[in-house]
């Protein structure tokens, strides 16, 4: 079984990562906008490429040529950047846990997080 990997890192308010692997079953097609996870305004979609917003972590999508590219976003302020990582970091256990019980399969977490110049 495959299951969404991601890495992400904070630099003080900047927050960037890579997405290292999106399942097929969570590829939007390009025809649609695939939300995969939602907390309140936070989501977690597939669309195109990998990047990242305010309040959205695009993962892989319908451009695969595109899936190694590297995302980045300065948010205001370190604490909003930390409260993101943990949003995120959530969103994506979340995602993971509903393709094991989809599948069956037991998997751990997925998502690596890092925080320097703290």
């Amino acid at each position: 079984m495959t299951k969404l990997v991601v890495e992400m890192a904070q630099y003080g308010n900047v927050v960037f990562g890579k997405v290292h692997n999106t399942p097929e079953s969570l590829r939007s097609n390009g025809s649609n906008n695939t939300t995969l996870a939602t907390e309140g305004s936070y989501m977690v979609k597939s669309v195109d490429n990998p990047q990242l917003n305010d309040c959205t972590l695009y993962v892989g999508g319908r451009y695969r040529e595109r899936d190694g590219k590297c995302f980045c976003y300065a948010y205001p302020s370190v604490e909003q950047a930390t409260k993101m990582m943990g949003m995120y970091a959530q969103l994506i256990d979340a995602i993971n846990k509903k393709l094991m019980k989809d599948t069956g399969y037991i998997t751990p977490s997925s998502i690596t997080m890092k925080v320097f110049g703290q």
